[in-house]
């Protein structure tokens, strides 16, 4: 399987960052050392950049900070003079690539992003390394100090990058989707195939989608005040977790049986949601566009009359004189706005271009014994032109939404078929590489 390299700009923390993934970075000056950038918290420095990019990473890493914040509804535990440092270098010979390192120092808690070639880096990786040092403040700030001295606490992948995954609305759409589809397939990912996740490689893996919906899973339920700390606590203690032990913390008992079945059904309710959304929509459409037809043979004021089955609504201008179509149109206006209830704000617009139609298809008298000298009857070309603006304005909405199921396709698409055959991530990304990339990290960290 192959990782994705087209970027989902809105849901990249390059783009939040306005770091076009196109532009070039600029080559530092060599002969003066670079001037941290801070941002205005002072919790992330940034090096390596152009003034005006490295505030813009500055703010698009704080933004990325507080989803995460609100996402957990915990504060990240910083102290002062110890923000994350976001080093970024160019190497005309090395991929983009984005690594965190990290060391407890007698200064404390020292975290790095070493950011190679920016300009080249799939941004999901960026937000993903992102997250992981973040995560990891949370583990580092419960863990003792003997055991930081020793070793620090580490998140495991599922946790990280599912929470990396969950920081930015089309992404969680993206995996959703995604996740979903390959439950109905049956092939999905098992809580303890998630849990089996302690490290991903860099790149777009269908993996990654799972850890996103399950970790939406672990914090979307009933808030539960205590559920993180007990889940920070449980991986401080061992960064392998077993099924039992996710239910000890989730469910609060010790059957991995139970969580595996409440994973389950989780997934099947949220199916069950996708496909009466996507029913809805659909039906929402047809039903509407049926509304704009009148049907003389199911309406008692003109049923008796010789007209066709259907008149469409601009096989009705000719009749705009007819003593009748003044309830036709009153008919079709009320049709229209007892459905406003279930439709999008885009079709709403539509549905009011129709309603200005028939209003001056047949206009209301005004009161009076002349009222009809001072009705105001437009033109046949009026009302062609208002007809017109109401059918681009319907024909425009509903390209839009073919554009979105053309988006969606075309972002399910990025993912490898082979995304769906167990181990195919470890044959592109053999263990043993896996674990030297882990060890190089490990002994650049600082001490």
């Amino acid at each position: 399987m192959r990782a994705m390299t087209r970027p989902v700009a809105a849901a990249a923390l390059l783009a939040a960052a306005g770091l076009g993934a196109g532009a070039p970075a600029e080559e530092p000056n060599t002969n003066a050392a670079p001037r941290a950038v801070f941002s205005a918290s002072r919790r992330f420095a940034v090096k390596g950049l152009p003034s005006a990019d490295a505030l813009a990473l500055a703010l698009a890493a704080e933004d990325a900070a507080g989803r995460l914040e609100s996402f957990l509804g915990q504060p990240i535990p910083f102290s002062r003079n110890q923000p994350i440092v976001l080093a970024a270098r160019s190497d005309a010979a090395a991929p983009g690539r984005a690594v965190g390192i990290q060391g407890w120092t007698d200064r404390g808690l020292v975290q790095k992003l070493e950011i190679t070639n920016v300009e080249r880096l799939d941004q999901e990786d960026l937000l993903e390394a992102l997250c992981g040092l973040l995560v990891n403040r949370y583990l580092a700030a419960r863990q003792p100090s003997s055991a930081r001295h020793a070793a620090l606490a580490e998140a495991p992948a599922w946790l990280s990058v599912g929470l990396a995954q969950n920081l930015y609305p089309s992404l969680r759409a993206r995996n959703g989707r995604l996740a979903l589809k390959r439950w109905e397939e049956g092939a999905p990912l098992s809580v303890s195939d998630l849990l089996a996740l302690r490290f991903l490689p860099a790149g777009r893996w269908s993996e990654k989608a799972f850890c996103g919906v399950f970790a939406d899973w672990l914090f979307s339920s009933p808030a539960d005040p205590g559920l993180w700390d007990r889940m920070v606590d449980a991986l401080i203690e061992s960064p392998s977790m077993a099924a039992s032990g996710l239910a000890r913390i989730v469910l609060q008992q010790d059957d991995s049986r139970e969580v595996e079945k409440h994973w389950e059904l989780w997934l099947a309710r949220q199916a069950q949601v996708r496909r009466i959304g996507e029913r809805s929509a659909a039906d929402t459409l047809a039903e509407f566009e049926a509304r704009l037809t009148a049907r003389p043979g199911e309406w008692p004021e003109i049923s008796a009359r010789h007209l066709p089955e259907s008149l469409t609504m601009e096989e009705l201008i000719p009749y705009r004189a007819e003593p009748w179509l003044p309830a036709v149109a009153l008919r079709l206006q009320v049709g229209l706005g007892t459905q406003g209830f279930g439709l999008d704000a885009g079709l709403r617009r539509v549905r009011d271009l129709y309603l200005a139609y028939l209003s001056a298809l047949a206009p209301g008298r005004p009161p009076g014994l002349f009222g009809w000298l001072r009705s105001s009857r437009p033109g046949e070309a009026r009302l062609r032109e208002l007809l017109r603006a109401a059918d681009e304005a319907l024909a425009a909405y509903k390209e839009e939404q073919r554009d979105r199921a053309r988006f969606v396709d075309a972002a399910e698409a990025e993912f490898s078929p082979k995304a769906a055959e167990p181990g195919a991530m470890e044959r592109e990304w053999p263990r043993a590489e896996m674990q030297r990339f882990v060890d190089e990290a490990s002994r650049e960290a600082p001490r």
